[in-house]
């Protein structure tokens, strides 16, 4: 909040990319929308970051659409009619990720769900993973960060779980967790996968990220992405004032990026596809490319 305060009293810039989690997008959007400069989050899930708001819009895809999506993947791509979900009850993002995906695979003909929710911190997950075990779930669904997912993936397996793991955009945030030999055949969802990525595109970028010694990852891509679509946005308003860029930024269709095509109609969160990909010795294959269903 001090960090955004500075830059709008101080620097006076017309807009902020960032912040990337939602428990700071939160607070620093209604902020923002108070001041009416627009905030552009590469990757705030929650949909709470952008509803109600004018001025707050994100590259991502947002929550509520990605449990559907993963939903629908699980349902219809794996076959599952009976899921389980272990989720921090605490996080918004967890438990946020782990409601809409509950909803939108319970509302699927013949489909049973099994919730088990933990305490942030939580060191075993054995009770939970008992049960889960029990209801005989064909996928556990983990909307989890990578320092929870290095302890829940090898229970799980302890614990007698042999079906499918699933994952949420939280997955990418730390590779690390990837090399564990039970993260093998996991799957999860994301916003930018580089086997689908522009070829020419990619080897751009990733040469300006190695010139500050970061890497192509899916944040970098994200945040390449968003400050490419304010660009797009300031030449559409034809001005770089607050109140045009929002506009801008609203009517903007068709953009086209590293994590793929971007377009918003009129709010804050865009339509735009989501890619699955699988781990596997470590690294990561495509395995579908889904389109978002039509609002209903």
């Amino acid at each position: 909040m001090s960090a955004m305060s500075r830059l709008i009293q101080q620097e006076r810039v017309s807009a902020i990319i960032g912040p990337n989690y939602s428990r700071d997008a939160i607070p620093v959007a209604a902020a923002m929308e108070a001041l009416r400069v627009p905030m552009l989050t590469p990757s705030a899930t929650n949909p709470d970051v952008t509803r109600g708001r004018h001025f707050a819009f994100r590259v991502c895809q947002v929550d509520s659409a990605q449990g559907e999506i993963l939903a629908r993947y699980a349902y219809e791509n794996l076959g599952a009619r009976r899921v389980a979900v272990l989720y921090d009850e605490a996080d918004a993002y967890s438990a946020g990720l782990a409601g809409y995906f509950r909803r939108a695979f319970a509302a699927r003909s013949g489909a049973t769900i099994v919730a088990e929710a933990y305490e942030s911190g939580a060191q075993n997950y054995g009770p939970q993973l008992a049960r889960i075990r029990a209801s005989g779930a064909q996928v556990l669904f983990l909307p989890n960060f990578p320092g929870d997912l290095s302890r829940q993936l090898p229970q799980a397996r302890a614990a007698g779980f042999t079906g499918q793991l699933l994952g949420g955009d939280s997955w990418d945030t730390d590779a690390g967790f990837h090399s564990l030999p039970e993260a093998q055949g996991a799957v999860y969802s994301t916003d930018y996968a580089s086997a689908a990525a522009d070829s020419k595109l990619q080897a751009s970028v990733a040469a300006l990220a190695a010139q500050s010694g970061a890497e192509l990852n899916k944040t970098t891509a994200l945040c390449f992405d968003a400050l490419e679509i304010l660009l797009a946005a300031a030449q559409r308003a034809g001005s770089v004032d607050p109140v045009s860029l929002r506009s801008g930024l609203a009517g903007l269709s068709g953009f086209e990026g590293l994590s793929g095509s971007v377009s918003y109609a009129g709010g804050g969160d865009p339509q735009r596809t989501a890619f699955i990909v699988g781990i596997q010795g470590g690294g990561l294959v495509l395995r579908a490319k889904l389109a978002p269903e039509p609002k209903r």
